[in-house]
């Protein structure tokens, strides 16, 4: 099943799914994130915030016992310099809150940095 009014509907067997919102991006349609997880590997330990431009999720390696925490971002061109500096301060939060475990960021953040003015 595909997306519907915003709603991501699907199934990944095996896999946990974090899901912000789809929203509107210019003319040219929808954006949403998802992350997900192999429940074999992971566990999730905590998200610390998920917004139609961020999800950040603390996971918990389970061979390992090792904490990452992953970021998945998509500044899109139509937003706010306001509204993309405050999505970097809560990057920066948790870098900052976490520095002793690895941080992974992804995502789309080359339509914006460099161009805030």
């Amino acid at each position: 099943m595909g997306p519907k009014s915003g709603v991501l509907s699907f199934s990944l067997s095996g896999f946990n799914s974090v899901v912000s919102p789809a929203v509107k991006v210019k003319k040219k349609g929808t954006a949403g994130l998802i992350l997900s997880n192999n429940i074999r590997l992971t566990s999730l330990i905590n998200l610390f915030y998920s917004d139609p431009h961020c999800i950040v999720v603390r996971y918990k390696l389970k061979d390992s016992g090792i904490h990452v925490i992953v970021a998945v971002t998509y500044f899109a061109p139509n937003l706010t310099k306001q509204e993309v500096e405050e999505g970097l301060e809560r990057l920066q939060k948790v870098a900052f809150d976490y520095a002793n475990e690895s941080l992974i960021i992804a995502g789309d953040l080359s339509s914006r940095i460099g161009n805030l003015n």
